[in-house]
């Protein structure tokens, strides 16, 4: 009895703090949106194969840039989105911070809800890019 009491806990725990996680937006990629990482990102930033925009917010914007990239974040309007993502199908890289800044995969989901279906998420962020020794875009 006392090992079915165990077992029965561990489970509620387990989908407990997986449910947590999904909502959080830990533990990988969201349904529909696909993760980049640093080597697919500077090919794409090479070659010009997609829309990037940064998801932070004016708070914590540093005023540094991927190449290409624009400011985006959830509460830009539907209408905004549309004229700046021409086409539901296009290829959008969202970033924000680091990988725990929740911005960017808000702004991705975000999009998603939108309509847009090729959705991808850098999740390591300027940090990262910047980590990886890539160039930035300084604003004025």
């Amino acid at each position: 009895m006392k090992k079915l009491l165990l077992t029965t806990c561990i489970a509620v725990v387990v989908v407990a703090v997986s449910g947590c996680c999904s909502m959080c937006g830990a533990g990988g990629s969201k349904e529909g949106i696909k993760t980049v990482g640093t080597a697919e990102l500077q090919k794409i930033v090479e070659k010009k194969t997609a829309l990037i925009f940064d998801a932070r917010s004016v708070k914590f914007d540093t005023g540094e840039r991927i190449p290409g990239a624009r400011a985006m974040s959830t509460e830009t309007s539907p209408e905004d989105v549309a004229n700046a993502i021409l086409g539901k199908n296009a290829a959008v890289v969202v970033y924000c911070s680091n990988t725990k800044c929740p911005a960017s995969g808000n702004l991705a989901a975000y999009l998603k809800k939108l309509g847009y279906t090729n959705i991808m998420e850098y999740p390591e962020g300027i940090e990262g890019w910047k980590a990886a020794g890539n160039k930035i875009e300084k604003l004025n």
